[in-house]
């Protein structure tokens, strides 16, 4: 873990208003669910996103707009990117498996394979 994740780790964990959750580690527990998002943003930290001339969908859950968490703004990355559909309902765990999540994205995957 980097100095800095490994600095603000204990802050997160102090801040959070929930308790831990201790509910096992079976897929789709609480706890299961914490040490993903826990892993993901460590993984994500390793990354540096670069600037790209490729076309980019991008996709932001109502519910992560009202809590006002950190998205990313692909269009200063790619002259090509959209500004992010809103998914309107669903939250940032659950939004992959939401239905209008899909008719979008089937949208935008039948627009780029046009231009191959």
């Amino acid at each position: 873990m980097a100095a800095e994740c490994y600095a603000r780790f204990p802050r997160f964990i102090g801040n959070e208003a929930d308790p831990l959750p201790t509910d096992e580690l079976e897929v789709a527990s609480r706890e299961h669910t914490f040490w993903v998002l826990i892993d993901n943003a460590l993984v994500f930290r390793r990354h540096i996103l670069a600037p790209l001339n490729v076309p980019v969908a991008s996709f932001s859950a109502g519910d992560s707009l009202s809590r006002g968490l950190n998205l990313v703004d692909w269009r200063r990355l790619s002259p090509r990117a959209n500004a992010a559909e809103i998914i309107p309902g669903a939250n940032h765990l659950h939004i992959i498996g939401d239905r209008l999540f899909y008719a979008r994205l089937n949208i935008h995957m039948n627009g780029l394979s046009k231009h191959v």
